[in-house]
């Protein structure tokens, strides 16, 4: 093998331009490598951070949701609660008198 590559070595060992060649191509392989690994590294702190980020993002959807189903239970539970006939007034002050489970449901803050 090594007699096969002799002239090619005794070529590369007269020509001074071609060992800059080889080493300049040699440096920018090297180079592309430690690139590729470093990246690699980029991108798995990136897809970390984003993994966290979902996870957070997602218990706090899980939170809202959950808050919504249970204002939703509540607000079934107190219209099953209320009296089912609304009482004759001639205003709010008086139905927040007369009847006040009525009243806090017709009467909610719906803002």
């Amino acid at each position: 093998m090594n007699a096969m590559l002799f002239p090619v070595f005794d070529f590369v060992a007269k020509h001074r331009w071609l060992q800059i060649l080889l080493l300049c191509i040699t440096g920018l392989i090297v180079v592309r490598i430690w690139i590729w690994f470093h990246d690699e590294g980029v991108r798995k702190l990136q897809k970390a951070e984003q993994e966290a980020a979902t996870a957070k993002e997602r218990e706090v959807v899980l939170g809202t949701s959950h808050q919504v189903i249970e204002d939703i239970e509540d607000a079934k539970d107190r219209a099953a609660a209320a009296p089912s006939t609304v009482p004759v007034v001639s205003g709010p002050d008086e139905l927040r008198k007369q009847a006040p489970a009525i009243a806090k449901i017709i009467l909610r803050d719906r803002g």
